[in-house]
């Protein structure tokens, strides 16, 4: 039983270490959107204690070896990624001290003023702060759920900040947003990602409700969905037999105040009847649904996959409705998947049945 605890310590070290090294790499080089998914599992998976979730809340040998398992599984899936990316593998090392040691003098180093360095990344660095702890002090400040993921690619520039967590870090590190986030706005990966975005305009609602399911049906990692007015029966239910069929599917829905449509809240149902959002799978949650108390926040409609997106449309042929659409692939698409779980972290999560049901539909 030792042994087995033992062996998930060292692989959870090693496997913390590794994607340091993969956040840094994907910082700098070209990396698939598969990549920065290993890079949020790990996030999400990795550095927790080794603790039963039932009572008598005691860790099994069965549990402990499980769990090296899984974690192993996923430091293979680093190394791959690690590779792919091109970085100088710091796991050829022998040892995971000498690769914690090696990743420390690296953060070290680059403290020392490297051009690829933002000042986002500086500032944290000036502070001595860990991305953990400045993760857990910007939530402090805010009140949200960032994680170490988001962090990083903050600091690289392959995410925009989000406003209230541009507030947090500038209080955080007492610095100004025009320095703190100049990388970002000026970001030529960025600036090239949306010249490229080009997108296939819908016009009608039967093309555009097809259009919507596809997005559903071929999701395989990430289906997000947002907004407070969904009704239509097929696509409804072409969610709920994803959620049924791929249980290694991440489904997130934030709402923007109550449904609008009893279909809607009978829908959120069904979800928590087929997933418990306490439950997670390999570490990972995977149904959140959350609300946005709606405030000053605008409401927005999009779902989106890990490879696909359709975002509804004003009407192009009256004054009432969104019976148009505009159909997004590629890093436009893993972008809004960002924005929708970004969004869920900020909104009040939706735990139970009873939650929902006490939901107040409000009808138009």
């Amino acid at each position: 039983m030792a042994e087995a605890v033992a062996v998930v310590a060292q692989l959870n070290r090693y496997g913390e270490a590794l994607r340091n090294d993969v956040q840094d790499a994907a910082c700098t080089l070209p990396s698939s959107n598969c990549v920065h998914y290993l890079l949020s599992e790990a996030t999400a998976r990795l550095g927790h204690p080794l603790a039963s979730p039932v009572p008598p809340f005691v860790v099994t040998a069965e549990a402990a070896i499980q769990r090296a398992k899984n974690v192993a599984r996923l430091v293979q899936g680093l190394l791959r990624s690690l590779d792919s990316v091109g970085s100088p593998s710091l796991h050829d090392q022998h040892g995971d001290q000498d690769h914690l040691e090696a990743r420390r003098s690296h953060e070290e180093g680059v403290s020392m003023g490297t051009p690829a360095e933002s000042a986002l990344k500086r500032a944290r660095l000036e502070k001595n702060l860990t991305l953990e702890e400045a993760v857990a002090l910007l939530n402090s400040i805010t009140g949200g759920t960032s994680d170490t993921s988001q962090l990083s690619a903050w600091e690289s520039g392959r995410r925009r900040t989000g406003l209230r967590n541009r507030r947090g870090l500038c209080d955080l590190y007492d610095k100004p947003g025009e320095l703190l986030f100049a990388h970002q706005d000026a970001h030529q990966g960025v600036a090239r990602a949306l010249h490229q975005a080009q997108g296939t305009l819908v016009t009608r609602w039967a093309d555009l409700v097809e259009a919507m399911t596809s997005v559903v049906t071929g999701a395989r990692e990430h289906l997000v969905v947002t907004g407070s007015r969904s009704r239509e029966k097929g696509y409804l239910d072409a969610i709920e037999t994803a959620v049924a069929q791929n249980p290694e599917l991440v489904h997130t829905r934030v709402l923007y105040g109550p449904p609008r449509h009893r279909e809607l809240a009978e829908h959120l149902t069904r979800l928590m009847e087929l997933r418990d959002p306490a439950e997670r799978r390999n570490g990972v949650r995977t149904l959140s649904i959350g609300i946005v108390d709606r405030g000053e926040t605008l409401e927005r409609f999009f779902v989106a996959s890990e490879k696909q997106a359709v975002v509804p449309l004003p009407s192009l042929h009256s004054a009432d409705g969104f019976d148009c659409g505009i159909v997004l692939n590629g890093e436009a698409a893993a972008g809004l998947v960002h924005h929708g779980r970004e969004a869920c972290a900020a909104s009040r999560l939706l735990g139970t049945i009873r939650d929902v049901r006490d939901l107040p539909v409000r009808c138009r």
